[in-house]
């Protein structure tokens, strides 16, 4: 099964695509590592994004989508450009799954496969949404 681990930040969405390899969650190769929405008060930009979510998602045959989770109110609130962001993915992928940090932060200290070499720092926590899908799934 291959999942897009998915964490959005400010106005770009942060890619990784893992499957199940040998009981870890293995990161498979992918030219694609962002997408990013320039102008969200645009229509025809946010038209573009979710175009290219879409190619995304069918051109890996991505089965399920794993978000990292932000805070919507508070004083750590993400911005109203990454809801806009993940609702865009919503609408060109509908298996979408939200992963909790706290979820992350407790399977980050449990990975046997620990992070694969080739991951950029960056995408740290979309590899490890994606690995907690995969082990909340009894695939690995």
């Amino acid at each position: 099964m291959k999942v897009c681990g998915l964490q959005i930040k400010a106005s770009e969405a942060i890619l990784v695509i893992v499957e199940e390899q040998a009981g870890v969650p293995a990161l498979l190769e992918c030219k694609t590592k962002r997408l990013l929405l320039g102008n969200h008060e645009d229509g025809a930009e946010l038209e573009s994004f979710m175009q290219a979510a879409k190619s995304f998602v069918h051109q890996n045959a991505i089965e399920v989508i794993a978000v990292k989770k932000r805070a919507g109110s508070g004083a750590m609130a993400s911005s109203g450009v990454t809801f806009k962001i993940e609702a865009l993915f919503q609408l060109a992928h509908k298996n979408i799954v939200f992963i909790s940090p706290q979820a992350i932060i407790a399977f980050s200290k449990t990975n046997v496969g620990g992070i694969p070499n080739g991951l950029a720092a960056y995408q740290r926590d979309a590899y490890l949404s994606a690995g907690v899908y995969l082990k909340n799934s009894g695939l690995i």
